[in-house]
């Protein structure tokens, strides 16, 4: 994910320290393709640059179904747009198992199902074995996934709020996961070690930095505001199961490498790929599973 700005990739890979020959040579590619694809515009410049790096996996034909609604969440004071991805076998009622999907910053819900191609990945999952389980996909801004001083809090809104919201669309949760990529992946982390009720959790290239001076401007208020949602802190409050996957040319690749080092048990592994929607679709089917079993255990 290029978060909507072109020099996000080179900026991070600066300040970890990880642009790699690989990356570079890849890059070239890329280049020429976003040279073409700026012409037309921040979006396609984006898209272009999402699909150039990272093993192309090809998109299951077949979808899940998804419902689409807007929602007034008060936690976050404004209306925003859900995405339900609901399997066929847990379409009528019942306790279901969830999995909440973040999606990275520039991003919004849409995108969990648009690119990123949740449903396909998920139908292919089920029809090869893996349990049936939910997707939920709400919008969250661009605020890193945490409470801010503006009053902006799209963690209230994913542990507080989205029970009920479920529940009035019919949807009765009895066992939660979480997941997802960039901003997503480190909002992922942070509410499993701050929230016991997601069993299991999934993070893409998780935006996650070692230090409040190398973050993004905007990811945090202060260095205080860092300090307080600093996931490297508290990797032991995860819960059990753990997967973490990253590319080895995504400007997280150092990050992530470590979490994969110091937390027992973790699944996950560092491939081939950079910080592109393409590198997070390779990895999904193996996330899939690995929530099919966390969730269906």
């Amino acid at each position: 994910m290029i978060d909507g700005r072109p020099d996000q990739e080179e900026s991070l890979g600066r300040q970890s320290g990880l642009v790699s020959r690989r990356a570079m040579l890849t890059g070239g590619v890329g280049l020429t393709v976003a040279g073409v694809a700026a012409l037309a515009g921040p979006s396609l410049y984006r898209r272009a640059i999402r699909s150039s790096l990272g093993i192309n996996v090809a998109v299951p034909s077949r979808s899940v179904p998804v419902r689409s609604l807007t929602w007034r969440s008060l936690a976050r004071g404004m209306d925003v747009e859900v995405r339900l991805v609901v399997p066929a076998p847990l379409a009528h009622g019942g306790p279901v198992p969830v999995c909440v999907w973040l999606h990275g910053r520039g991003d919004r819900a849409a995108t969990v199902v648009d690119e990123l191609k949740v449903p396909n990945f998920l139908s292919q999952a089920i029809g090869g074995g893996v349990s049936p389980f939910v997707v939920v996909a709400i919008d969250g801004g661009e605020r890193y996934w945490h409470r801010r001083h503006a009053g902006d809090n799209p963690e209230a809104m994913v542990v507080d709020e989205l029970p009920l919201m479920l529940q009035q669309q019919g949807i009765i949760v009895d066992r939660w996961a979480i997941a997802g990529w960039s901003m997503g992946g480190y909002g992922a982390l942070l509410m499993a070690e701050r929230h016991p009720k997601f069993t299991a959790v999934a993070a893409s290239s998780p935006a996650v930095w070692f230090r409040s001076g190398d973050t993004r401007p905007g990811a945090f208020d202060s260095a205080n505001d860092f300090a307080s949602h600093d996931v490297l802190a508290s990797l032991r409050s995860l819960p059990a199961a753990v997967r973490i996957d990253c590319g080895l040319d995504d400007p997280f690749a150092s990050t992530a490498a470590v979490m994969l080092k110091k937390i027992p048990g973790v699944h996950g592994a560092m491939v081939q790929g950079a910080h592109t929607m393409r590198s997070w679709r390779s990895v999904l089917p193996a996330q899939l599973a690995f929530l099919g079993r966390a969730l269906g255990g």
